[in-house]
């Protein structure tokens, strides 16, 4: 029977071999004459004990730990920490979180996928930012209705185009309002096949981008868009409304509100969203950190990307919240 020294140093002679050396464990297997797992316990068995340690350094500039941290707390694949250079700025704010955004919408496409797309400073900024780049395979979906009757650059219809057109891939609009003006009105867009399929085609995407909206005077969905009544806001306010994904609202609990104005909205249903495998959120700025820790307990996103700032908000919130 092996000594405990003798384990060691097999142990040792093992982990050399494997992290100085450069061999597979399939080499290391052949040349010690080894079964391979058991080369897999050998090198477990060197950190067990000791003889591995690994530190990770780093970048100097980055915010790696923070987004570690932030994944382990709130149960994320993803996290994406930006340095942004005003996080009290919205509009460049938004801006710079585009561009991280626009990496990781490239870094999720293989070249087959749906993928559905909301609307929002932050997401308009990320289609600027997206390259020429062909993806013939992709098809882009519509997650919700337009905010307004002109469309604007930041509204769901004519981002879901713009990004099609980056990517030369096809595509599918919602052609109805965001939120209808009365249950009629409702029943009549959704009986409309073109918007029932459309929707289906949403439901089934394998990747979503998605702003984070708040009720505020500033706010793309209040300053540029015709869709809530003074009553709506009213309504939300007193609600505890803290914001919206995808137009559904939430309070601060992540709770979708039972209110009303839920049975005239035209798009995906939030439980839906959820299904989608990988729902990526952008959003930035102190003011919407209510609204981003929302989604988070409601487990709506996969991935989060925002401003350095808004995340040691997050973090402190969460550990005083504890």
């Amino acid at each position: 029977m092996a000594s405990s020294r003798d384990i060691y140093r097999l142990c040792y002679k093992i982990a050399q071999a494997y992290y100085h050396g450069q061999l597979t464990q399939q080499q290391i297997a052949n040349r010690f004459r080894l079964s391979r797992p058991k080369v897999s316990r050998l090198l477990q068995q060197a950190k067990d004990i000791g003889i591995v340690k690994i530190n990770l350094i780093p970048p100097s500039d980055g915010f790696e730990n923070d987004e570690f941290n932030l994944e382990q707390k709130f149960g994320l694949d993803e996290a994406k920490v930006v340095r942004v250079s005003d996080a009290n700025n919205n509009k460049s704010n938004a801006q710079e979180l585009g561009i991280a955004a626009a990496d990781i919408f490239l870094r999720s496409i293989q070249g087959n996928e749906t993928v559905g797309m909301a609307w929002g400073a932050s997401i308009s900024s990320m289609v600027e930012a997206l390259p020429w780049e062909p993806h013939p395979n992709v098809t882009l979906v519509q997650l919700t209705g337009g905010l307004g009757a002109d469309d604007s650059t930041e509204h769901s219809a004519e981002l879901t185009r713009k990004t099609a057109q980056k990517l030369n891939a096809k595509f599918r609009l919602l052609p109805a309002p965001g939120i209808a003006s009365n249950k009629n009105a409702y029943k009549a867009f959704r009986s409309d096949s073109q918007i029932s399929e459309t929707l289906m085609l949403a439901e089934n995407a394998q990747v979503a981008f998605v702003g984070l909206g708040i009720l505020s005077d500033e706010s793309v969905l209040l300053e540029r868009s015709e869709l809530l009544s003074k009553q709506d806001q009213d309504m939300l306010n007193q609600a505890g409304a803290v914001g919206d994904v995808v137009l559904r609202f939430l309070n601060e609990e992540g709770k979708l509100l039972d209110l009303e104005i839920n049975k005239r909205i035209i798009g995906i249903q939030l439980e839906a969203l959820k299904r989608i495998p990988q729902v990526i959120g952008v959003a930035g700025g102190g003011e919407k950190v209510a609204i981003i820790k929302a989604a988070l307990r409601a487990n709506i996103l996969n991935v989060l990307i925002t401003d350095n700032v808004t995340a040691k908000l997050l973090l402190q919130n969460h550990e005083t919240e504890r």
